[in-house]
């Protein structure tokens, strides 16, 4: 199309001839190469926002103006997120088989490059036990104990709960007694190790893509 100044042109004189859905397609491109150009996320975001006041549904219209916003810099996402997840998913409710297969999407590859462990965790408040197991950066899990492990974990899933939510840490648990761990205590916060760390990771982007 003749590079970024003629796409941003075409958007620019889109957008002002009234075709404010042409211009946002148009300065997609542009956001995508270089989240920091600030002239075609503004006016990305002014094509936005004609749309959504031009909606007569209230949740196309919540779309198109959050969206607007976000491209500003104006709306905190991962704020936002968080606040959905609470939502939707309870560390409290949740059940232990859903949280140990939400690790699974956790795992660095990287990280986990070359190395192997298994775990076996038992709950002594709700008699649940379960396997994991890491091999080529993958996670498997079973909803048993194994005959041989690396590390054989002991606690109460309340506590479990405290982890989690980021209260407590592994080492701080076998420290104070309400983890205990037959084996090798440092395959537990090995295994741990490889996964990605929420502080670690970009912002989500929604409309800024």
């Amino acid at each position: 199309m003749g590079g970024r100044d003629k796409v941003f042109a075409e958007a620019e004189k889109t957008f002002f001839d009234g075709d404010a859905q042409w211009a946002a397609e148009l300065t997609t491109p542009l956001i995508r190469i270089n989240k920091e150009g600030w002239q075609a996320r503004y006016l990305k975001a002014a094509a936005l926002r004609v749309l959504g006041y031009a909606q007569t549904s209230s949740s196309l219209r919540g779309f198109y103006l959050t969206g607007a916003l976000e491209i500003e810099g104006k709306t905190p996402v991962r704020a936002l997120q968080d606040m959905i997840l609470k939502q939707i998913f309870s560390i409290e409710t949740a059940e232990t088989a859903i949280i140990f297969d939400n690790l699974r999407y956790s795992i660095n590859p990287e990280r986990a490059n070359g190395k192997r462990s298994t775990l076996s965790f038992s709950f002594t408040d709700t008699g649940e036990k379960f396997t994991l197991t890491l091999r080529n950066s993958v996670l498997e899990i079973m909803e048993e104990l194994p005959s041989v492990a690396d590390a054989m974990v002991t606690m109460t899933r309340k506590f479990g709960n405290r982890i989690f939510l980021g209260e407590e840490t592994w080492q701080s648990g076998i420290d104070s007694g309400d983890i205990e761990v037959k084996g090798e205590p440092r395959k537990v916060t090995e295994f741990f190790a490889v996964m990605d760390r929420r502080e670690e990771l970009p912002d989500p982007h929604i409309s800024l893509r």
